[in-house]
């Protein structure tokens, strides 16, 4: 509502808050001072919003732009506090709004509000007007100062127009002051913008690079950890290169074992045709013997044939297994068994000896030792079934063995061109980090630069400054000065006026 300075002599009120008008009819905004005091020495200015629109100070009266000839005091009633403001002719959109009367007397200060509108919204006037004052930012409250003083220079200007040429000329010098001090504002308003503008991007450039570097941090510790698991890789690869050469090594031991066995086994199977040869000689010579002796050793002969066959099975079985790992056992196994199957036959044959003497017991165990015989091979054959169907699942094994491995060689390429891809991409990234660097260096450069112009500028403002209050000390003596003036002219024409009368 209203503002007070230091001393509370008077306060300034509002009849009507809200004042409505008509389109080209005069209205008045009504403002009283209370208690009723005269308001003739008091310097009264009203404001809409922030434009000074009339000036009243030392008796002296002056329009704002627009408004000449349209608002205007009844001076009558300034003896009595009324320092209303009558506005003729009212106009619907560039007149409605708020207007703000000050009253000021020495070192007191007093405002109030009153808002013209048209016919309608009254209550939102009303409520708006009451807060106008309270709500106003500085840079409103500065603005309508600035508009006083400039309708107070104007009016200056015209006494000095009328009293004093050389006050005429300082008074453009303060105008043209005031202009240049404006523009350096803008100046400075700008400067301080871009540097605004600048230090926001700086900022933002420093994000950025703190995400990027987090992100090269983390994209190196991935790329550690995947070295970490290629050497892993590479040590298991060759771990098991070093195995492979080893079990190699192996079988070509066992291959050559197996051989020096086969060999074995082809000479005893010689031995064992020349000991057949010889029994087929003794079996000649005892033709004479019983028929069943005979019959007996054709069987012998049959199962003979029968094992020789199944002998070359079993060698083209064993060739198969010499390209397997883990069935080398097994071939030894059947190597110790064929030696034993030998030491039988060598045995048998000694045995065979010994019946040759007694034909009779001797038909009777050779029936036995046939049926342990047929017993033996099929036991063989489920040996040799047993070991293929172990072969076949060996196969499958290494086959799954390959293709796993052959799996994680395509994995290790699609990392190597991530990777590859990776280190482009930070490669980048860097270039561009360099980039802004660069350019954040120019422009800090380039805003010292102007820094420095700024605070040169600013000395020449205060100075300028310094200047403008001298030049407003000189114009208030020369304002006393016409005051004293026009006291004295006044009296003179009080006294030629007696003297006319007389």
């Amino acid at each position: 509502m209203a503002e007070a300075g230091q001393h509370n002599e008077f306060k300034l009120g509002v009849r009507q808050r809200v004042v409505v008008a008509d389109r080209g009819k005069d209205v008045t905004l009504s403002c009283h001072l209370s208690p009723e005091t005269s308001a003739v020495a008091m310097t009264i200015r009203w404001f809409k919003k922030t434009e000074c629109i009339y000036l009243y100070k030392n008796g002296q009266v002056i329009e704002g732009r627009g408004y000449e000839g349209r608002v205007s005091l009844v001076t009558q009633e300034l003896e009595r506090g009324n320092v209303s403001l009558t506005l003729r002719d009212y106009k619907h959109e560039s007149d409605k709004g708020v207007y703000i009367c000050q009253v000021t007397s020495g070192g007191q200060k007093e405002e109030d509000a009153v808002y013209l509108w048209n016919r309608g919204y009254l209550d939102y006037a009303k409520a708006y007007a009451e807060e106008y004052l309270q709500s106003e930012s500085p840079e409103d409250k500065r603005s309508r100062e600035e508009s006083a003083c400039l309708l107070e220079k104007q009016m200056y200007s015209k006494l000095v127009d009328e009293k004093d040429p050389l006050l005429k000329d300082k008074q453009k010098e303060l105008e043209r002051d005031i202009s240049q001090r404006k523009d350096l504002e803008i100046h400075l308003e700008r400067f301080k913008h871009e540097k605004r503008e600048l230090e926001e991007k700086h900022k933002e450039t420093e994000k950025k690079r703190n995400e990027f570097e987090a992100e090269l941090q983390a994209s190196k510790v991935q790329l550690i950890e995947r070295d970490k698991r290629l050497d892993r890789l590479q040590s298991e690869g060759r771990e098991r290169e070093t195995s492979l050469d080893k079990k190699n090594k192996e079988l070509q031991g066992r291959d050559e074992l197996l051989k020096e066995r086969e060999d074995k086994l082809k000479r005893r199977q010689e031995e064992l045709g020349e000991k057949n040869k010889q029994l087929q000689e003794r079996d000649q010579q005892l033709e004479r013997l019983e028929s069943e002796g005979k019959e007996t050793q054709k069987r012998l002969q049959e199962k003979d044939i029968q094992l020789g066959k199944r002998d070359e099975l079993l060698k083209e079985r064993d060739k198969v297994c010499e390209e397997k790992d883990k069935q080398l056992k097994e071939k030894d196994d059947e190597l110790k068994r064929r030696q034993e199957e030998l030491g039988e036959k060598n045995k048998q044959l000694k045995e065979r000896d010994q019946r040759l003497e007694r034909l009779e017991s001797e038909g009777k165990e050779r029936e036995k030792r046939l049926k342990g015989k047929d017993k033996q091979l099929g036991e063989r054959d489920e040996l040799l079934e047993d070991r293929n169907q172990k072969l076949e699942e060996k196969d499958r094994h290494l086959e799954e063995v390959n293709k796993t491995l052959r799996e994680s060689e395509k994995r290790i390429e699609e990392k190597d061109s991530l990777l590859e891809e990776r280190n482009k991409q930070l490669e980048d990234t860097e270039s561009r980090l360099e980039e802004t660097t660069t350019q954040l260096k120019e422009k800090n450069q380039h805003l010292q630069e102007k820094e420095t112009p700024l605070d040169d500028m600013t000395q020449q403002v205060r100075e300028k400054e310094r200047q403008q209050e001298e030049l407003r000390k000189d114009l208030q003596d020369n304002n006393n000065q016409v005051q004293k003036l026009t006291v004295q002219l006044q009296e003179k024409d009080s006294e030629w006026r007696r003297g006319t009368r007389d």
